[in-house]
């Protein structure tokens, strides 16, 4: 087989993976083999871990199957390197191959829900401290009524913003591999 190789380890309890990217294929482990021409559009997430831990994936969409390509390293981990390396070759060439597929970025739209839920669960929150504060304000020792009205202040504010950013009824905003890769790009540097 001939073509680029990237070789990386999708976490620390993973081994070493090599993907091989040759004119209109991608190779994985396991006999993974994508046409890259028949790819119809897929996800990059990049989601902060914990700990200084960045994890990216790559979906490939096509038709009804789904190859993930992820890898959970720091930011300037070796093997976050060779997997954003990777990522940025396969949606070069998705670009030439297959301009018309529709990627979203951390688009997911589990991830979605699940924040949007968190969101709802603040906003849920905030009547519960505001009561909490209203029950103090006369009599009461100390700071609680101000630390409850600025924690259901927060709670409000913060899961407003969140329930609205991962509103899951929204359509997806789409992009187009060219605008992916710069994307990918941005995170290299």
């Amino acid at each position: 087989m001939t073509g680029q190789f990237f070789t990386f380890s999708r976490s620390s309890f993973h081994r070493q993976e090599t993907w091989t990217l040759e004119a209109e294929q991608l190779h994985g482990p396991n006999d993974v083999v994508v046409d890259l021409s028949s790819v119809t559009g897929g996800d990059f997430m990049d989601i902060a871990g914990q700990h200084g831990i960045k994890n990216n994936a790559l979906r490939l969409d096509r038709g009804s199957e789904r190859i993930e390509i992820a890898c959970s390293d720091t930011e300037a981990g070796s093997q976050r390197k060779a997997h954003l390396d990777l990522c940025a070759a396969v949606i070069e060439k998705l670009s030439l191959l297959a301009p018309q597929a529709r990627f979203t970025i951390n688009g997911d739209r589990q991830l979605i829900w699940i924040f949007f839920i968190v969101g709802l669960g603040m906003l849920m929150g905030a009547p519960m401290a505001a009561f909490g504060a209203w029950s103090y304000r006369e009599g009461a020792p100390g700071d609680e009524f101000e630390v409850l009205l600025l924690a259901a202040a927060l709670l409000l504010m913060i899961g407003g913003a969140i329930s609205y950013k991962y509103f899951p009824w929204r359509s997806p905003e789409w992009k187009k591999p060219t605008e992916v890769l710069e994307f990918i790009r941005g995170l290299e540097t």
